[in-house]
């Protein structure tokens, strides 16, 4: 799922050429996913999700779109004054503390925070329908 039409097409010629059979593309808007209710165990987000521009709507699709137990797992970068290089100070919406405040307000439960080998400036966590 994607809301940038190049990255439609990049995915596309991916499959193509890795002559994949078991994946579809689905082109997303600001606020939906486009993705038939109840229609997935993991929705998995990385780095996109200090993009999104309406979180409680799009949280509100992603909650449809999962299966009832199902996850959602986001990893995005910290964002920390003093820290940060500039880049994410400067593109980086909002910190960890508004992505788990948001999330939860959306109505799913947090379930952990993975340690994830090799992540040096981003975080992981995982939650619940």
């Amino acid at each position: 799922v994607d809301l940038a039409p190049k990255m439609i097409e990049h995915l596309h010629r991916r499959i193509k050429e890795e002559k994949l059979s078991n994946v579809e593309v689905v082109q997303c808007t600001q606020i939906t996913t486009e993705l038939p209710k109840n229609s997935c165990d993991l929705i998995f987000i990385c780095d996109t999700y200090h993009h999104f521009e309406h979180p409680q709507k799009t949280l509100a699709d992603i909650k449809r779109a999962l299966r009832p137990g199902g996850r959602l797992a986001i990893v995005d970068f910290y964002r920390k004054e003093g820290e940060s290089r500039d880049w994410v100070i400067n593109h980086v919406r909002c910190g960890l503390a508004t992505v788990v405040k948001e999330v939860i307000i959306a109505g799913f439960s947090l379930l952990e925070y993975p340690k994830i080998k090799g992540l040096k400036e981003n975080y992981a966590i995982i939650f619940t329908k």
